[in-house]
């Protein structure tokens, strides 16, 4: 875009520029790129490292799109292909486990429902995530929120906080605390926290430079889960399909930055 003459269309071109080089730009290959004098596109693509949309520069040779873009492009992207594409993964868990497998995606503002599965043929009474994930009480968005920095954390506990049931957390401090221990276990739950007599089970699907904005997970009776496997044994299986998805929204990733 030589001669591009507004800042708006400089920082575009820039833009441009460096996603189209998955591998990544040299400051002289990005003002050759788009015409601009080596100082001018210094200046810029340091305004756009500093926002998050380029990463690289501080001792890096090359600069690459950076997490806060593609975390834009993953939230832009169309939902129902979304849902299509992780079908199998979420089908072939609620196979296993006998229970609804879901997914969902954390917007900042909100958590929301990408797509559930249910068992074909269900023995016995089956529970559905529903559209509410709090930060208090939901397996979902314990993990979410569990993978956002604690100023985030704060931010959403000073939203009111329902006590859905006897067991659900509000106090902030015990709050804050499970969100550590759910980052550091790898899985989160919701033990009879929103509904009596139901678990869920979570666990993260951290993707390279954007981290956790999805999240997988399985619910149903309690006593029903746990009759024939521990809580472990099911967030490990979870874990699986989370490592499924993962290898499925990477190349998502990897096309944004080539697109």
């Amino acid at each position: 875009m030589a001669g591009a003459s507004s800042p708006i269309k400089r920082l575009a071109a820039i833009l441009d520029a460096v996603a189209a080089s998955p591998s990544g730009l040299a400051l002289k290959e990005i003002a050759d790129a788009i015409g601009l004098p080596m100082a001018t596109t210094h200046r810029m693509i340091h305004s756009l490292v500093d926002i998050g949309y380029v990463e690289g520069g501080s001792g890096r040779a090359t600069f690459t799109i950076g997490p806060r873009l593609l975390r834009i492009f993953h939230l832009a992207f169309d939902t129902d292909t979304l849902a299509t594409l992780v079908e199998p993964a979420l089908r072939a868990q609620t196979e296993d486990l006998g229970i609804a497998a879901y997914l969902v995606q954390f917007k900042d503002s909100r958590i929301d429902l990408i797509h559930t599965t249910m068992p074909v043929h269900p023995s016995h009474t089956i529970m559905h995530p529903g559209d509410a994930f709090p930060i208090n009480a939901s397996a979902a968005g314990k993990v979410l929120f569990a993978h956002q920095p604690r100023e985030r954390q704060l931010e959403e506990l000073k939203k009111p906080l329902i006590a859905y049931d006897d067991l659900t957390l509000t106090d902030h401090g015990a709050i804050l605390a499970e969100l550590d221990k759910v980052k550091a276990r790898g899985y989160g739950t919701s033990d009879e926290e929103l509904d009596r007599g139901v678990l869920a089970v979570a666990c993260p699907v951290e993707l390279e430079k954007i981290g956790v904005i999805y999240s997988v997970g399985a619910l149903g009776l309690k006593a029903r889960m746990l009759a024939d496997r521990d809580v472990p044994e099911i967030a490990a299986r979870i874990a699986r399909t989370a490592a499924e998805i993962k290898a499925l929204l990477e190349p998502l990733r990897r096309s944004g930055e080539a697109s």
